[in-house]
């Protein structure tokens, strides 16, 4: 069985939960199957796909582009955390290159939420395990400026804009308020797996 693995980070570039736990598990999949692992890194690069072997892994880096305006405009833009047409184009190509039999998403940070459609719409099943609350928070942990716990999206998202650009606001009430976005991706999932304590409720 051909199985792609997509995390947003992966060793030995970033060591870290997500990161270990998809490498041990890519690992053990690859016994047995021939297992792919898609995710991006932090180059000079304009949106190149690399491609390695390492460790009986089939390793897929996209490049993103590095640099200063690059990080302020990722800091400013919304939109440009959950959606990105350039890595959208990508992973179509990868998908076209692996012809993988089953898709595990484990975190599209720095890649695109729409990558779970992008593989509905070729009918390859999707696994996604929730490592945090990035579908539904923009900084991912639920937590506050002041480190408190959010309760999480209140009915008009107004609240999450605390932890975001306030010109920004718009975009968050179109994308992370909408309830109907975390909760409509499930109907394209073949399983949901939860690695932390999340809320499913608040997703299926």
């Amino acid at each position: 069985m051909k199985i792609l693995q997509i995390v947003h980070r992966f060793p030995p570039r970033q060591r870290a939960g997500t990161e270990i736990h998809v490498y041990d598990l890519s690992r053990e999949l690859a016994r047995q199957n021939e297992v792919h692992v898609f995710y991006p890194v932090r180059e000079a690069g304009s949106y190149d796909l690399i491609h390695l072997n390492r460790e009986g892994l089939r390793i897929h880096e996209l490049e993103l582009p590095s640099g200063f305006l690059g990080s302020i405009y990722r800091a400013i833009t919304f939109r440009s955390t959950y959606r990105n047409r350039r890595t959208e184009q990508k992973f179509a190509q990868l998908l076209e290159i692996v012809e993988p039999d089953v898709i595990h998403i484990h975190h599209l940070l720095s890649l695109s939420a729409s990558f779970i459609e992008i593989a509905k719409h070729r009918k390859i099943p999707v696994v996604l395990s929730l490592h945090d609350f990035w579908f539904m928070c923009p900084v991912a942990f639920l937590l506050k400026p002041d480190d408190k716990l959010c309760k999480g999206p209140d009915d008009k998202c107004q609240n999450c804009f605390q932890c975001w650009n306030t010109t920004e606001a718009d975009l968050i009430s179109n994308y992370l308020a909408n309830r109907n976005f975390p909760r409509g991706i499930s109907r394209w999932l073949l399983n949901v797996i939860c690695m932390a304590r999340n809320p499913m409720h608040e997703f299926v």
